[in-house]
């Protein structure tokens, strides 16, 4: 038996095809590519994706400083990161500021 309450999309992430859990918030993505990299599991993120933050998952945005996303072209402010939901067929830029000369 197939488990469907999680039903997955296709989204792109700087420029690679992803599958990714449907509900996925941006606050979310961005977090497991913190953490994992562009090989981070998206589709394994249902738990995130459908619930409120925990209160380690919400300590602290600075976690995220140096990070911006666009959705389709759109940037995307970071104090709607824990709302917004990315759609089947999104095109997404997450990009990190690096330091250096």
């Amino acid at each position: 038996m197939t488990d469907t309450s999680s039903p997955t999309i296709t989204i792109e992430l700087n420029g690679t095809s992803h599958r990714a859990t449907s509900g996925l918030t941006v606050r979310s993505l961005v977090k497991a590519v913190s953490q994992d990299g562009d090989n981070a599991d998206l589709t394994a993120l249902a738990n995130t994706a459908k619930h409120s933050p925990t209160s380690n998952d919400a300590a602290s945005d600075d976690d995220f400083d140096g990070y911006a996303v666009a959705i389709n072209d759109e940037i995307v402010p970071k104090s709607t990161w824990q709302t917004v939901t990315i759609s089947d067929g999104d095109r997404i830029e997450l990009l990190t500021a690096v330091q250096g000369g």
